[in-house]
């Protein structure tokens, strides 16, 4: 009598032979070798990324979005800046419009600052060959004084007041309304607090004669004429923008977002537990651009209105007028193109802007989780 192949892979090979051996007093020959499976690895320990940990997070992700993004924002203000000229002329014909109240720049900047731009590129070019490469970059210091609070506080805020509100919402609605209660929240407090710092940055990029010392200079006599309430001036429209732009770029990410994990998951086999940064960053980076290609489209209008308010100067109907006069203005004087002035930079603005933000942000969570997870 032997111990068949099965009891030896249910005993284990040493209780097997010993079994055997004791049962019939044979030797057992030739044993089938058996070796049990290792047991599954223990599942990854997640550890949320504390607050101080997602500032960090934020604030490098806002310093390489500006760095990035700030050429398209000045050629955006410029075409933008043009639009409100030539609408203010039109409804105003005895204001001549100025690029500088103190200052008379060279030729040849004046050129690049009132031509019409036929594209972004064409933008890009002439403002370096009649301003210089670095004009590109105008305005950035105060974008970066702006954006780092500002980025931190909107991404941040996002998070909490999203979690808040998927703790009282049913499985069903979380998808839409967190995402969309909560990014408009957030992007109303982020943009009424940098709003002042947001003023100074656009008109120092509508005018290629206007350095930080001189646009501090209009900054001071239009505080002296119309009070410090006039440092909020274009939150109005600001909010127009950004409200709607915050609520429709988040159900966007979080949707796009969703789907893309659930096609890794299908497709890959990727887990929480084996998802990389490469695969977090792909992730977001394809959501954050689609979400905010579409978001800046359905919000280039309020966003020509905010340039327009900001950029005039005391004494511009323009600014008198409103933000909704504004709008309508525009549209009499040069249709729905005026309207949209700027699309193109504002969606090569945008759209790498909200890929690069998203995706840093993400992976700077992950790695502070992962950095949590090994402590």
């Amino acid at each position: 009598m032997s111990v068949s192949e099965p009891d030896i892979e249910l005993l284990g090979l040493d209780e097997a032979l010993a079994s055997a051996h004791k049962s019939t007093g044979m030797p057992v020959s030739n044993p089938v070798l058996y070796h049990p499976p290792s047991p599954p690895p223990p599942p990854h320990a997640w550890h949320s990324s504390t607050p101080y940990q997602k500032m960090i997070s934020a604030g490098v992700g806002a310093v390489l979005t500006s760095l990035l993004v700030t050429p398209f924002d000045v050629v955006k203000t410029r075409m933008q800046s043009a639009a409100g000229l030539a609408s203010s002329t039109h409804h105003h014909p005895r204001i001549e419009p100025r690029l500088d109240h103190q200052h008379h720049p060279p030729r040849a900047a004046t050129a690049a600052a009132t031509a019409r731009f036929s594209g972004t590129w064409d933008g890009v070019v002439k403002i370096a060959q009649h301003e210089g490469l670095f004009s590109l970059w105008r305005g950035l210091s105060p974008t970066l004084v702006m954006s780092v609070p500002s980025t931190v506080i909107y991404y941040i805020g996002y998070e909490h007041i999203r979690d808040a509100i998927n703790a009282h919402l049913p499985l069903a609605s979380k998808e839409i309304y967190a995402p969309l209660l909560a990014g408009a929240t957030a992007r109303t407090l982020a943009a009424t607090a940098i709003s002042p710092i947001e003023l100074i940055r656009t008109r120092m990029q509508s005018s290629p004669s206007r350095s930080l010392t001189a646009t501090f200079s209009s900054v001071r006599a239009m505080l002296a004429a119309s009070g410090p309430t006039s440092l909020f001036r274009g939150l109005a429209p600001t909010l127009w923008r950004d409200v709607p732009f915050s609520a429709i770029y988040w159900i966007g990410y979080e949707s796009i977002k969703a789907r893309l994990v659930e096609l890794e998951s299908k497709q890959f086999h990727i887990n929480r537990n084996t998802r990389t940064n490469t695969t977090d960053f792909g992730t977001a980076f394809l959501a954050g651009a689609a979400s905010g290609t579409v978001a800046a489209i359905v919000t280039t209008p309020f966003d020509v209105a905010k340039t327009i308010e900001q950029v005039a100067g005391e004494g511009d109907g323009r600014r008198r007028a409103g933000m909704r006069q504004v709008l309508k203005n525009v549209y009499r004087s040069e249709g729905i193109p005026g309207l949209f002035s700027g699309l193109s930079p504002r969606i090569l603005k945008v759209a790498p802007a909200c890929a690069v933000m998203i995706s840093s942000y993400e992976v700077g969570k992950r790695f502070f989780e992962d950095s949590n997870a090994s402590v």
